[in-house]
């Protein structure tokens, strides 16, 4: 018959060591089978061992706890950060886009401005709720297409510098002769004056056809017409023809 742990003679000689605790709640089984009461510092005992051990499961529960809230934490922290990196991102493209956009249209204004060409016809791109300037597009002035007499753009001048003569004059003008809109250019002496001449012409009729009147950029302007740049002197009307 194989002899188990309990029959050895070491254990004989040194006995279990059930350890403190063990030893107690040996006592309290021991105590419960045959009617006697344990000492109550043994009963005391017993009790603060299972509040040692219940307050150290609490505790471990606890530290446990606050690792996870605190994973939570930095998990958030993260996200935000990353999400306010984004945010930062998009703004930047958004700025340099539109600081991109604005470098764009100002130094391409629309037109051929070769030197050694004529003035094209083609139609400006202006934006549709510009800044006032000195400068100013009136359409629909003429059509191209029944003017044929010849100086016939001079009558043109005459009738928008006189026009502009009652709200501070015109330093200079250009009748675009090939432009499909029947486009004017016209630069005052001021941006005041630009602003009454533009409020005074915009949206009225001529010649059958409504007048539409929007600024243009200055350094666009003198892009187009370089001799604008240092013209001072008021224009009176041409004769007519």
């Amino acid at each position: 018959m194989a002899s188990s742990f309990l029959d050895s003679d070491e254990l004989e000689r040194s006995g279990i060591d059930l350890g403190t605790t063990g030893r107690l709640q040996l006592m309290a089984r021991l105590a419960e089978g045959t009617g006697l009461q344990m000492p109550p510092a043994a009963q005391q005992a017993l009790q603060m061992s299972g509040a040692m051990q219940m307050s150290g499961a609490m505790s471990q529960m606890s530290q446990i706890t606050q690792m996870s809230q605190m994973n939570q934490m930095n998990q958030m922290t993260q996200m935000n950060q990353m999400n306010q990196m984004t945010q930062m991102n998009q703004m930047s493209g958004a700025i340099a886009i539109g600081a991109m956009a604005a470098v764009s249209a100002a130094m391409n204004p629309g037109m051929n401005m070769n030197p050694g060409m004529n003035m094209t016809s083609a139609p400006m791109n202006l934006p549709s709720q510009p800044l006032a300037t000195h400068c100013f597009q009136l359409s629909n002035m003429f059509s191209p297409i029944s003017e044929s007499a010849p100086g016939w753009e001079m009558d043109i001048q005459h009738d928008v510098i006189e026009e502009c003569n009652q709200h501070g004059g015109v330093v200079h003008i250009y009748v675009d002769q090939k432009s499909a809109e029947g486009n004017v250019y016209v630069k005052c002496p001021t941006i005041p004056s630009a602003m009454a001449a533009v409020q005074a012409l915009h949206g009225r009729y001529f010649a059958g056809k409504m007048i539409t009147a929007a600024y243009v950029p200055l350094p666009t302007y003198h892009n187009l017409f370089p001799e604008a740049a240092t013209a001072t002197q008021l224009l009176a009307p041409p004769p007519r023809r």
